[in-house]
């Protein structure tokens, strides 16, 4: 992405369980020295981690003008309080941010609202997500994940030609986890 810089640490532990080391410190430093250089207007920091919070106070309190971008589940309220702007990341922040290469081999399902139940297709199996019914159907080739009513009262279609992406995207956009019956 032109304008940013990405900073690589160090991989540790065992094959099966690797953990980054240096990125924090990398990143601070990185933000400090480009402060006090007067470089940069803004600084938009990628992470939700509350040991961030002094470095954004620090880079705030020198006049830099600094945005937190993060997952909402994962992010420090601290944090995000410390800088002066923060947006939230979503699903399609992160699909649009992968190579087009992966974007064309898992590309995003079919979302209706204010659509009516499937005609003439096969319930597969149904279930609940918080109260909420949920069913699969299969119509054709097109497999479609409905919710009569979800949250904001409307009803929810996520169809895909591919039998588990309907459910896939669901859990990843929305953190949940669908209970089939």
């Amino acid at each position: 992405m032109e304008g940013y810089h990405v900073k690589l640490g160090s991989l540790v532990g065992t094959p099966n369980n690797k953990r980054q080391k240096e990125v924090d410190v990398l990143l601070t430093v990185d933000m400090m020295n480009h402060t006090i250089r007067n470089n940069m207007t803004n600084a938009v920091l990628i992470a939700g981690d509350r040991d961030f919070k002094p470095v954004v106070e620090s880079l705030v309190s020198m006049g830099m003008y600094v945005k937190i971008a993060s997952d909402p589940r994962s992010t420090s309220s601290e944090l995000r309080y410390a800088a002066d702007d923060y947006i939230p990341l979503s699903f399609k922040n992160y699909y649009d941010w992968s190579y087009l290469e992966l974007r064309n081999k898992y590309p995003i399902p079919k979302i209706d609202r204010r659509i009516d139940r499937p005609n003439n297709a096969h319930l597969l199996k149904q279930g609940k997500v918080n109260g909420y019914k949920a069913e699969l159907f299969q119509k054709d080739s097109e497999f479609i994940l409905f919710f009569e009513k979800i949250k904001d009262g409307y009803p929810l279609r996520i169809s895909s030609d591919i039998e588990d992406r309907p459910e896939v995207y669901y859990s990843v956009k929305y953190g949940k986890e669908i209970e089939w019956d």
